[in-house]
């Protein structure tokens, strides 16, 4: 399930378009698509301290003492500088990609992982690029290659939290190295009439769904999510995948919306924007399930209401 975003201005609308989405039958749009993804840059500190904040509740300051003893602890020095401010590394470093490689394979999380021909990506889209580290002092923080000999005895001298980042950055450096994820993207929308101003104009509802062809990169994460600020809840596929069955494209033509609800829930935004006398945070939105092939298909409508 994926959010479809749009403008609306007030409650009184959006509780239009959740009337007009109750019951309504219409025909759903499909299209089908094969995509591909390219792996996360690299950590810098305050992305780190992002993902580590998202995924484990961490604090800035916590990231950051943890990233500090795997860096100069005394038997540890597994990873380059913390207070790193950039997210690529020097080209001169791609000549460390097989010893570091190789020494990760080695440990036991890592040694299903297929890298016997790492992938470069050069240039300010990739992960080497000198010219992305002009004006800085500290490339992005991956793994010591200095230390890859004794790996495996250092590790133990780790806590679990220091092992916890050490995988963390070594997966994202892994993943940095390693090809395309790969995906056939199925989006089904379906429009519905909303009466306004005398005209009708159309609220669309959409979901999308992912299904993987290729894992490349991603399998550096195994079950944990590479990105986890993500929106919780998306589809990973969706029941219609009209790619390969006609009749799937034909039968997926008339859908009925059987519910459509109106939520409304508050907007985090800086302490300056929390006054409620604006009222611009209230956020709504409207679920509605359409009937597929015996299946469900969710959909959502978002909208924001309140003045501006």
């Amino acid at each position: 399930m994926k959010r479809h975003e749009t403008a609306v201005r007030t409650k009184k609308r959006a509780e239009a378009i959740a009337q007009a989405a109750e019951g309504f039958k219409g025909p759903l749009a499909v299209t089908v698509e094969e995509k591909r993804q390219g792996p996360p840059r690299l950590f810098d500190l305050p992305a780190l301290q992002k993902t580590c904040g998202q995924r484990w509740g961490w604090t800035a300051d916590r990231t950051l003492s943890i990233a500090q003893e795997l860096y100069d602890g005394e038997g540890k020095k597994l990873i380059t500088y913390p207070r790193a401010e950039a997210r690529h590394l020097a080209e001169n470093q791609i000549a460390d990609v097989p010893a570091i490689v190789a020494a990760m394979t080695r440990l036991q999380g890592f040694a299903h992982l297929e890298i016997d021909r790492p992938v470069i990506r050069r240039g300010k889209s990739g992960h080497f690029c000198d010219k992305a580290l002009e004006g800085v002092s500290h490339h992005a923080i991956v793994p010591n290659v200095n230390v890859m000999d004794d790996l495996e005895a250092r590790l133990t001298r780790l806590s679990d939290d220091e092992k916890r980042l050490f995988a963390l950055i070594c997966r994202s450096y892994l993943a940095a190295i390693m090809p395309d994820f790969e995906y056939r993207q199925t989006v089904v929308t379906m429009k519905v009439p909303v009466p306004k101003r005398g005209a009708a104009a159309a609220a669309e509802f959409r979901a999308v769904g992912r299904i993987p062809l290729i894992q490349g990169w991603k399998a550096a994460f195994g079950a944990a999510d590479p990105e986890p600020g993500r929106r919780p809840g998306l589809a990973e596929e969706v029941l219609v995948d009209p790619g390969h069955d006609p009749e799937q494209r034909a039968l997926a033509g008339a859908v009925v919306a059987e519910h459509a609800d109106l939520r409304a829930r508050v907007e985090r935004q800086p302490d300056a924007f929390q006054d409620l006398a604006l009222g611009r945070h209230e956020l709504a939105e409207i679920l509605h399930h359409v009937r597929v092939l015996g299946g469900h298909l969710d959909g959502v409508y978002t909208t924001r209401t309140g003045s501006r």
